[in-house]
């Protein structure tokens, strides 16, 4: 019984995703498509047809390889999978699937830096899920518009759909969903230097991590980014910063997904730079450099690159050469708007 076998490995590698066990959830979605590829290559053409159950469970295992990819920072892969998860879906008429994963292929998509094609993406998703009637994925692809606003430097975009978001996560219950949600808006407004409007978002996430399991799941989903957020818009002190950087660096240290790596540095750089911290940032670009080696051979351009060369262009500036032309440093952030915009405040562009 392959195909129920099949099905087993993505269940197991569901599961080893909601408890924050990343590299196990790759194994078992790897598996579940060995075995199911393996089942097609030695059966007829004919057997394996428009009846073979094995296509949906197919479908729902690269759905799950490429969450598994994402969290690894591997967006080219990740993309690449879903989007053969999303084809295979459209074909057979799987449209929860479909749309379950178009959410997530436009995050990736923007990761690998097109934030216009994701924004796309997204919101061919909410209009998906708005008709199947599924309140997770409308949520879901609402908060994933924002992303691909944020990063091509649209703020006011950005938080107007995380308002729809955090209306349906409070419909939902989730406090998963809610922190994830807050947590974004925060660092929305962070870039958009609105401090207090973040504090209050920053709170109100802190408030949703106080249960165990949330606290668990929260961690591993977003823990890093809050963190970040937490220093640029709580902390008092220097010394409360330097906390919630530790705490932050700690994390990355630990199983966390992706996205945690790409928002703390995004505002840890700043704050080291405004306390001349370079050993901060030079363990922040090697926690980046190790982490995103695989995306950054394959993706030159996306934005983990160009977050790489944002921490770069901070060590530069503090008078640490860096391996990289600084011509090159700057080609890479100005390809991403909202650093385009912020690089200002590291001097003239070479």
């Amino acid at each position: 019984m392959p195909v129920a076998s099949a099905r087993l490995d993505y269940l197991r590698g569901s599961i080893a995703f909601s408890r924050g066990r990343l590299d196990l959830c790759g194994r078992f979605h790897a598996s579940a498509l060995t075995t199911l590829e393996a089942v097609e290559a030695a059966t007829d053409s004919g057997e394996a047809g428009e009846g073979w159950t094995g296509h949906r469970v197919y479908a729902q295992a690269l759905s799950g390889m490429g969450d598994a990819l994402y969290a690894q920072g591997r967006y080219t892969e990740a993309a690449d999978a879903m989007q053969r998860c999303v084809d295979l879906a459209r074909s057979r008429g799987f449209g929860r699937i479909e749309v379950s994963t178009l959410h997530m292929l436009g995050i990736a998509t923007t990761y690998t830096g097109d934030w216009r094609l994701g924004a796309e993406l997204a919101r061919t998703c909410w209009e998906q899920a708005c008709q199947v009637g599924d309140t997770r994925a409308t949520l879901l692809s609402e908060l994933n518009v924002a992303l691909p606003c944020f990063w091509g430097d649209h703020a006011q975009d950005a938080l107007d759909s995380c308002q729809g978001g955090i209306e349906r996560a409070e419909w939902l219950g989730s406090a998963v969903l809610m922190g994830m949600t807050r947590a974004f808006t925060a660092h929305i407004r962070l870039a958009g230097e609105d401090r207090t409007s973040a504090a209050r978002d920053v709170v109100l996430t802190l408030e949703h991590l106080k249960t165990g399991g949330e606290r668990l799941y929260g961690g591993v989903c977003y823990g890093a980014a809050l963190s970040l957020a937490c220093a640029d818009g709580v902390a008092t002190t220097d010394a409360r910063v330097e906390e919630w950087l530790a705490r932050g660096t700690d994390l990355l240290a630990s199983a966390v997904i992706s996205h945690n790596y790409l928002y703390f540095a995004l505002g840890a750089a700043p704050a080291a730079l405004a306390r001349h911290d370079i050993a901060t940032l030079s363990s922040l670009l090697d926690h980046l450099r190790v982490f995103f080696r695989s995306e950054l051979r394959t993706c030159p351009h996306g934005v983990a690159s160009a977050v790489v060369a944002w921490v770069e262009l901070h060590l530069e500036a503090l008078g640490v050469s860096t391996s990289e032309p600084m011509l090159e440093l700057w080609t890479r952030v100005q390809a991403q708007p909202l650093l385009a915009r912020r690089a200002h405040t590291l001097g003239a562009h070479p």
